[in-house]
């Protein structure tokens, strides 16, 4: 239960650490979505905060990972199955 905590309160700390410095980069990468007729925004707004969050938790999820603990033990044992799943696989065509 420990760990779930703190993955948690990890993420939160590193996202609100980045998301400044992301929304800096949407702005200067121009990254923005535009206010519009469906939009509850009324100027635009960097589009790259979901990154921020989702790098976060992965982050932190990582880092969990390689913990000498039972989830870090439980990945390790998992580790190739869990890589194989992870890697792309190249789709086959069939002509017909």
């Amino acid at each position: 239960m420990n760990t779930y905590i703190c993955v948690y309160l990890g993420a939160a700390v590193l996202g609100l650490l980045l998301t400044p410095m992301v929304i800096r980069l949407g702005r200067v990468l121009k990254v923005l979505d535009q206010p519009g007729f469906r939009k509850v925004h009324t100027t635009a707004v960097p589009r790259l905060g979901g990154l921020v969050i989702a790098a976060a938790t992965l982050a932190m999820i990582l880092c969990v990972l390689a913990l000498d603990n039972v989830i870090g033990q439980t990945f390790q044992k998992s580790k190739a199955q869990v890589l194989a799943m992870l890697q792309k696989d190249e789709p086959t065509r069939e002509y017909a």
